[in-house]
Formats: structure tokens, C-alpha cells, sequence
């Protein structure tokens, strides 16, 4: 299944991992398992403000996988 963010000014594919990164947990981010290739979503002011944006992400993503979809398009929202 691909997946894909929508963000302000782009759409960016998924690579192989979604994380919370930053000194402060507050960006949102997708890479590569070696973490070579990396990309950030989104930056939030708090990490509680991530994880939920990271929950959500986990919810639509259960659903699609539920659904046996081919790919899957979501919009990161931003501060």
C-alpha cells in the first residue's frame, strides 16, 4: 500500500517509518529504516500535539489496511 501526506506545499510518499524527532518531540517526520532519507511533515509547538497527529495517522491507517486499499492520501495539518 503506498501512502501519502498532503502538507501545505507538498505531497510527500511515505518512506518506511513515521517518527517524533527534535530536541523538543515536536517534528513529524518519515524516513528510511537507516534514517539516510528523511523527510519532516509537519513541526508542532508541543509533543503532545505531534503524538496526537500521530495517533490520527495510525487510526487512517487501520482503517485502510481494514479496507485491503492500494493507497492512501492524508492530510498533515499544521500550526
Amino acid at each position: 500500500m503506498d501512502m501519502f501526506f498532503k502538507t501545505k506545499k507538498s505531497i510527500i510518499k511515505m518512506k518506511d517509518k513515521i517518527e517524533i524527532e527534535g530536541k523538543d518531540n515536536s517534528y513529524l517526520t518519515t524516513s528510511s529504516l537507516n534514517g539516510e532519507e528523511k523527510c519532516v511533515l509537519a513541526h508542532y509547538s508541543c509533543k503532545e500535539q505531534a503524538l496526537e497527529i500521530l495517533d490520527k495517522i495510525d487510526k487512517i491507517l487501520d482503517k485502510a489496511i481494514a479496507n485491503n486499499s492500494n493507497a492512501i492520501s492524508i492530510e498533515i495539518p499544521s500550526k
